[in-house]
């Protein structure tokens, strides 16, 4: 009965404070006008000496009208701190490459080393001393390999966007040839 009381008698005690009948008022502070605040920031500034950084204190802050008024001054032309890089659909095969894709084949090339060195291949046979060229189905061999390596490829790059990694086949099929003439001659 003693605690119930007592318990009462806070709870109590808790409501009468958070009902409370004194009216509340939404005044902003009083700030001294714009002009006399200017004034007198100037005298400060030219009678003392006042250090750099508390300088600030005492620079002129634009009033709301002030900022209102530059605004629609101000023509309504657009200016972009960054642009989204966009594809390069004019750039011919003879061009040389730019600097910023040099230095992202690179990476990738980074890539695909580290993650020949670190990654257990799916079998001790997929080395090139136990591979032989007998016969190249391109396409096939790109459906079956292009999204796991792409994958692997990106996950060893550690890059916040990764890159889509396209692989193409050699239409005219010189490039593939002169391959298989090279391995070929190492073979022998």
């Amino acid at each position: 009965m003693n605690q119930r009381s007592s318990f009462l008698a806070f709870s109590q005690c808790i409501i009468k404070r958070a009902l409370s009948t004194k009216p509340i008022i939404n005044r902003p502070p009083l700030t001294p006008k714009q002009n006399e605040a200017i004034q007198s920031n100037q005298e400060v500034l030219s009678s003392y000496m006042v250090p750099g950084k508390l300088k600030r204190f005492f620079k002129s802050r634009p009033t709301r009208s002030q900022v209102l008024e530059t605004e629609n001054i101000s023509s309504s032309s657009t200016t972009f701190r960054s642009a989204r890089p966009r594809k390069l659909t004019e750039q011919r095969f003879g061009d040389p490459p730019s600097i910023a894709q040099q230095q992202l084949a690179q990476r990738i090339e980074r890539a695909i080393l580290k993650m020949n060195a670190s990654e257990a291949l799916p079998s001790r046979f997929v080395t090139p001393e136990h591979i032989r060229v007998v016969g190249d189905q391109t396409k096939q061999a790109l459906k079956t390999y292009q999204p796991v390596l792409t994958k692997l490829i990106q996950n060893h790059a550690h890059m916040r966007r990764p890159v889509a990694i396209k692989y193409i086949e050699d239409r005219d099929g010189e490039e593939l040839e002169s391959i298989f003439d090279q391995l070929s001659q190492e073979e022998k």
